[in-house]
């Protein structure tokens, strides 16, 4: 993911100056299909939608088994622009004029009520800016906008002073939908690359709670050393869940957090948020996994209103053999 988020930050940096300018929907095809093809266990199907996406989305990702239990992320995609702004952040859908991001919160809280699983509504931002001439190439990571932290360092250092990230895996970063529309509701000017970088994470950072259920533990590390990899994969689901929440408490630091008229009560926010993972996924989903990549036989009218779904099926548990060792890391931890 994270060789994915550069080579999207010199599409959005580099591209303009070719007279090159990929979309959204370029950018996000492009990044879905090569997760596709280097993970076995994820799997991604494109829709030709007949309008414009009626949920405020762009694509929807599913993650876990029905075992483990199910979450959606449903996510809204904007790129930058060569001004350092997100140009499009108030973009109006259909004959209605509702704004996107409205739609996508209320199609979250309807859809999560209706299939009992978290629908998390998130933005995905593409970012790239090309580096000062004047920096050497050991220098250039130093563009990172002044006063504003970085989510990614643990000591909110800019990258360029912290080893634990750099600056172009922010090709692709992450951040609640809600704290986006808070912003867009009490800032003056909304569209500014500073006020989402603050809040929003590298999208690979997403899947790093499900690191930390082995790397926190040197103990459970030493355990489950053999099975590390399939111990991540049935975390998760959970793992993921758990770092939007702690992506949403952190963003509500720094964004403005006034109750509005239009904005989501904390009671909603936390119904879809903070649930336990669903038995089960959405009809379409459970329908695409029977069916396999060959969708020729999948309706049209019974798939997701969005272009891309990408579906993690996580592995089932180990076989028997391995259940003692299982049980003990589990109690470990």
């Amino acid at each position: 993911m994270d060789a994915l988020a550069e080579d999207t930050w010199r599409k959005v940096a580099y591209g303009p100056g070719r007279n090159v300018r990929f979309r959204e929907d370029a950018i996000t095809s492009h990044n879905l299909f090569e997760l596709d093809q280097r993970h076995s266990w994820l799997r991604v199907w494109a829709f030709t939608p007949k309008q414009e996406s009626a949920n405020g989305a762009d694509w929807e990702w599913w993650m876990g088994n029905d075992a483990q239990g199910w979450i959606c992320l449903r996510v809204q995609a904007k790129r930058l622009s060569e001004d350092r702004k997100y140009l499009e952040l108030e973009h109006r859908v259909g004959e209605s004029e509702d704004l996107q991001i409205q739609l996508l919160l209320d199609s979250c809280i309807r859809d999560a009520r209706r299939w009992q699983v978290p629908v998390v509504p998130l933005y995905c931002f593409y970012n790239g800016w090309v580096d000062h001439p004047h920096l050497t190439p050991n220098q250039r990571d130093a563009d990172w906008p002044t006063g504003v932290r970085c989510l990614a360092c643990p000591e909110r250092s800019a990258p360029h002073s912290c080893i634990h990230t750099s600056l172009r895996i922010h090709g692709c970063t992450v951040t609640s939908a809600y704290t986006v529309r808070r912003i867009m509701l009490n800032d003056k000017r909304p569209y500014r690359l500073e006020h989402y970088l603050r809040v929003s994470l590298p999208w690979s950072h997403l899947f790093k709670a499900s690191d930390q259920l082995i790397a926190e533990d040197q103990e459970v590390a030493a355990i489950a050393a053999k099975t590390e990899a399939t111990f991540k994969q049935q975390h998760v689901a959970e793992g993921v869940l758990k770092q939007t929440r702690w992506l949403w408490l952190e963003s509500l630091q720094w964004a403005t957090i006034e109750p509005t008229d239009d904005a989501q009560p904390w009671e909603i926010l936390n119904e879809v948020a903070m649930a336990a993972p669903g038995r089960r996924p959405a009809p379409y989903v459970s329908r695409l996994l029977g069916v396999g990549v060959d969708q020729g036989s999948f309706p049209d009218a019974e798939g997701p209103d969005v272009r891309s779904l990408a579906v993690l099926e996580v592995p089932r548990p180990p076989e028997r053999d391995e259940r003692g060792l299982w049980d003990e890391v589990r109690q470990r931890w």
